[in-house]
Protein backbone atom coordinates (compact mmCIF):
# COMPACT_ATOMS: atom_id res chain seq x y z
CA UNK A 1 0.00 0.00 0.00
CA UNK A 2 2.34 2.37 0.90
CA UNK A 3 4.64 1.72 -2.79
CA UNK A 4 1.14 2.84 -4.25
CA UNK A 5 0.41 5.87 -2.05
CA UNK A 6 4.15 7.34 -2.88
CA UNK A 7 3.76 6.10 -6.68
CA UNK A 8 0.51 8.49 -6.23
CA UNK A 9 1.57 11.07 -4.48
CA UNK A 10 4.73 11.62 -6.75
CA UNK A 11 2.75 11.02 -10.14
CA UNK A 12 -0.47 13.28 -8.96
CA UNK A 13 0.42 15.36 -6.42
CA UNK A 14 4.03 16.45 -5.53
CA UNK A 15 7.60 15.78 -7.10
CA UNK A 16 10.71 15.94 -6.72
CA UNK A 17 13.03 17.75 -9.30
CA UNK A 18 16.76 18.56 -9.83
CA UNK A 19 18.02 21.94 -11.32
CA UNK A 20 20.04 20.93 -14.43
CA UNK A 21 21.18 23.76 -16.21
CA UNK A 22 22.09 27.73 -14.93
CA UNK A 23 19.54 28.95 -17.39
CA UNK A 24 17.19 30.08 -13.71
CA UNK A 25 20.54 31.81 -11.99
CA UNK A 26 19.52 33.44 -9.66
CA UNK A 27 16.18 32.21 -8.93
CA UNK A 28 17.37 28.82 -8.47
CA UNK A 29 21.10 27.40 -9.08
CA UNK A 30 22.01 24.39 -10.99
CA UNK A 31 21.81 21.32 -8.98
CA UNK A 32 19.44 23.14 -6.72
CA UNK A 33 16.36 20.23 -5.60
CA UNK A 34 12.86 21.53 -5.44
CA UNK A 35 9.33 19.64 -4.79
CA UNK A 36 6.56 20.13 -7.49
CA UNK A 37 3.13 20.72 -6.36
CA UNK A 38 1.44 19.17 -9.37
CA UNK A 39 -2.52 19.76 -8.47
CA UNK A 40 -2.69 23.93 -9.49
CA UNK A 41 -2.74 23.66 -13.22
CA UNK A 42 -5.62 21.22 -13.02
CA UNK A 43 -7.64 23.88 -11.91
CA UNK A 44 -6.19 27.06 -14.02
CA UNK A 45 -3.40 27.80 -16.87
CA UNK A 46 0.02 28.95 -15.60
CA UNK A 47 0.48 32.41 -15.67
CA UNK A 48 3.36 34.61 -17.32
CA UNK A 49 6.19 34.36 -15.01
CA UNK A 50 5.60 31.10 -13.17
CA UNK A 51 8.68 28.82 -12.96
CA UNK A 52 7.22 25.50 -14.82
CA UNK A 53 8.67 22.33 -15.24
CA UNK A 54 8.40 20.10 -18.62
CA UNK A 55 9.63 17.22 -20.74
CA UNK A 56 12.25 18.15 -23.33
CA UNK A 57 10.52 17.90 -26.30
CA UNK A 58 13.64 16.31 -28.04
CA UNK A 59 14.45 13.88 -25.20
CA UNK A 60 11.41 12.79 -23.13
CA UNK A 61 13.60 11.66 -20.74
CA UNK A 62 14.89 15.12 -19.28
CA UNK A 63 13.08 17.53 -17.26
CA UNK A 64 13.56 21.53 -17.85
CA UNK A 65 12.67 23.86 -15.63
CA UNK A 66 11.83 27.20 -16.42
CA UNK A 67 10.37 30.26 -16.19
CA UNK A 68 7.40 31.04 -18.27
CA UNK A 69 7.21 34.07 -20.40
CA UNK A 70 5.15 33.70 -23.29
CA UNK A 71 2.25 31.37 -24.75
CA UNK A 72 1.87 29.35 -27.30
CA UNK A 73 1.04 31.59 -30.22
CA UNK A 74 2.62 34.86 -29.29
CA UNK A 75 5.41 36.75 -30.98
CA UNK A 76 8.65 37.11 -28.88
CA UNK A 77 11.25 39.63 -29.96
CA UNK A 78 14.35 40.81 -27.77
CA UNK A 79 15.69 44.24 -28.33
CA UNK A 80 17.99 46.45 -26.93
CA UNK A 81 17.88 43.89 -23.86
CA UNK A 82 13.70 44.19 -23.57
CA UNK A 83 11.42 41.35 -24.03
CA UNK A 84 8.57 42.55 -26.13
CA UNK A 85 5.54 40.17 -26.54
CA UNK A 86 3.26 40.83 -29.49
CA UNK A 87 4.89 44.01 -30.01
CA UNK A 88 4.19 45.30 -26.18
CA UNK A 89 7.04 45.87 -23.75
CA UNK A 90 7.07 43.24 -20.85
CA UNK A 91 7.63 44.56 -17.88
CA UNK A 92 9.96 41.39 -16.20
CA UNK A 93 10.73 40.95 -12.64
CA UNK A 94 14.49 41.36 -12.33
CA UNK A 95 15.23 37.68 -12.65
CA UNK A 96 14.49 38.26 -16.61
CA UNK A 97 17.02 41.17 -16.70
CA UNK A 98 19.77 39.82 -19.20
CA UNK A 99 19.65 36.35 -19.57
CA UNK A 100 17.87 35.26 -22.76
CA UNK A 101 18.08 31.67 -23.96
CA UNK A 102 16.74 30.79 -27.59
CA UNK A 103 17.06 28.20 -30.35
CA UNK A 104 18.01 30.02 -33.91
CA UNK A 105 15.58 27.54 -35.81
Amino acid sequence: IAAILAFGIRTFILGPYKIPTGSMRTTLIEGDRIFVEKVSYRFHEPKRGDIIVFKYPLDRKKDFVKRLVAFGGETVEIRDGQIYIDGKRLESPPSFAGRFYYNRN
